[in-house]
């Protein structure tokens, strides 16, 4: 039986002083590529997968012209694509805010406004994302 990705970091704690989250995702991917990352009500997704739908999303946001430290915002509800969607904006060099549809609508502009958000990503932009780039980008690939 596989060791747990949990279990190994809990035995090489020093990876948590030389590793961003982005980081410590990527040895995940790497040593776990096949391991269940995350599950919602639609269905799993591998950490392989993540990682490479997470770098589709990060090369779309920069072409869009995204720049590090900028605020994106995300649109996506309670589902993979919004982890998707975070790890790509990070992997990005950005930051995020999560914009909830139980919020009323002036509480998510304000949060636009004051974080001068000029780009939004949706649930539906990560899923074109994904499935306009479906193997372009790979565990790994620098992103």
């Amino acid at each position: 039986m596989k060791e747990l990705w949990s279990d190994y970091l809990k035995s090489h704690q020093e990876l948590f002083q030389d590793n961003s989250v982005i980081g410590l995702f990527r040895l995940a991917a790497k040593q776990y590529p096949d391991k269940t990352a995350i599950i919602d009500k639609n269905g799993e997704m591998t950490y392989w997968e993540l990682e490479r739908k997470s770098n589709a999303v990060a090369h779309a946001l920069v072409e869009k012209g995204a720049v590090p430290g900028e605020i994106i915002a995300i649109k996506t509800g309670r589902f993979n694509e919004a982890v998707i969607a975070c790890l790509g904006v990070w992997k990005a060099g950005c930051a995020y805010v999560f914009l909830e549809s139980d919020c009323t609508t002036k509480r998510n502009e304000t949060c636009l406004s004051e974080c001068k958000v000029r780009i939004t990503i949706t649930w539906d932009d990560v899923r074109k994302i994904c499935e306009d780039h479906p193997g372009d980008y790979f565990c790994g690939s620098g992103m």
